[in-house]
């Protein structure tokens, strides 16, 4: 599906979103403390500032989407892994400020860990149900070329990845390596930067590839979004500036447990804490 939207056409259509609420999930808050002075919103929900536009064609969303690897588990790890992948869900953000646009996606899993595990507090598996990882691709304009990866590589604070020196593979486009490849971190479902380039596409063993604007003001309004920063949502170039290193709505339980405990007691296994750009927020 083809499609394009400024922001100011998007507050006069409606957005689109969803998830359940999570205590310590990466997504709790009053939703008038949520709300980001920086965005405009359309009812409850915000929308991207007006230097972008939206797309979310799928073709040209598989061209860049991650590859996820599991070859670091057993192969009954692995298909419980997989077994618990919902879907990639992803939009394309075009600015008239950058050089590049970001081609953003939404992983959705059934379960995740929080932080509080490592200390008795978590209540199971099923505490993050339906959890959601984010991965944004910058591709330069003028030769399409992948510049930088930004992913979750601990508990939603971000991992920058080289498009040049990083993982990269080539499949849907000849010639081009448009395809990051993420070694999956379970039970949290964060990631490294896998150590081949024989990842797999959430098509390849799930099937649920879809846009991220179709189901995105279901997962706001069940509370999916409920610790997320919302100009992290809704703007990918705050990554791109380098003006927010994590996901978490500042304040919240989830971004201190994160920063102090997950982080940077080193508590499981994943991405180093010198890897992390979490000391800045």
């Amino acid at each position: 599906m083809q499609d394009q939207l400024t922001r100011r056409q998007l507050l006069k259509t409606g957005g689109v979103a969803a998830t359940t609420p999570a205590f310590f999930g990466p997504f709790a808050s009053d939703d008038d403390e949520q709300r980001d002075n920086s965005l405009e919103y359309d009812g409850d929900y915000p929308v991207p500032p007006d230097h972008i536009t939206v797309r979310d064609d799928l073709d040209d969303l598989r061209e860049y989407q991650p590859a996820f690897s599991y070859e670091h588990m057993t192969i009954a790890e692995r298909q419980e892994a997989q077994a618990k992948a919902r879907g990639l869900y992803g939009w394309i953000a075009e600015s008239d400020e950058h050089d590049v646009t970001a081609y953003y996606y939404w992983f959705r899993h059934q379960t995740q860990h929080s932080a509080f595990a490592y200390v008795g507090l978590d209540w199971g598996p099923d505490e993050h149900y339906l959890d959601h990882e984010p991965t944004i691709v910058f591709v330069r304009d003028d030769d399409d070329t992948v510049d930088t990866i930004v992913t979750t590589g601990g508990h939603h604070y971000g991992l920058w990845i080289d498009g040049e020196w990083g993982p990269m593979s080539e499949h849907y486009v000849s010639d081009r390596e448009t395809h990051v490849n993420l070694m999956v971190i379970r039970p949290w479902n964060h990631y490294m930067e896998a150590p081949t380039t024989n990842g797999e596409f959430i098509e390849d063993f799930r099937g649920s590839f879809g846009s991220f604007r179709e189901i995105r003001t279901d997962w706001y309004d069940e509370g999916r979004f409920k610790t997320t920063n919302h100009r992290a949502i809704e703007d990918p170039f705050v990554f791109w500036d380098e003006d927010r290193h994590h996901w978490w709505d500042d304040g919240t339980c989830d971004a201190w447990a994160a920063r102090n405990i997950w982080i940077r007691l080193g508590l499981s296994e994943g991405t180093s804490r010198a890897r992390l750009r979490f000391e800045e927020r």
